[in-house]
């Protein structure tokens, strides 16, 4: 894994997607939210860096926690946090419904 040598220099090379979702999140305990602690694109979803490829946390979380991803991933109506990656809080959705 690579994290532009600012955090992965710190971890062991042979942390699993599941693993690093997990460590590097904050759960918010009013609303569940896992919250991503690191990086963020301009749009304020959470992003991180895997052997040089860049990917955004709440697809990476839907794929390792839920399954295969057919369309969008969504965040439900109840959650407003573009960072979270809460697999509760995410759906496979359409183009429309990520409108």
């Amino acid at each position: 894994f690579d994290y532009k040598g600012r955090i992965m220099n710190k971890l062991p090379k042979e942390l699993t997607i599941k693993q690093i979702l997990i460590r590097f999140r904050k759960i918010d305990p009013i609303t569940n939210c896992w919250l991503w602690t690191r990086a963020k694109n301009e749009k304020g979803y959470g992003k991180v860096t895997i052997k040089y490829k860049v990917h955004l946390v709440h697809r990476l979380s839907y794929k390792e926690f839920i399954g295969d991803i057919k369309n969008y991933i969504c965040h439900k109506i109840e959650c407003t946090n573009k960072h979270c990656f809460n697999p509760e809080h995410l759906y496979d959705g359409t183009q429309a419904d990520n409108s």
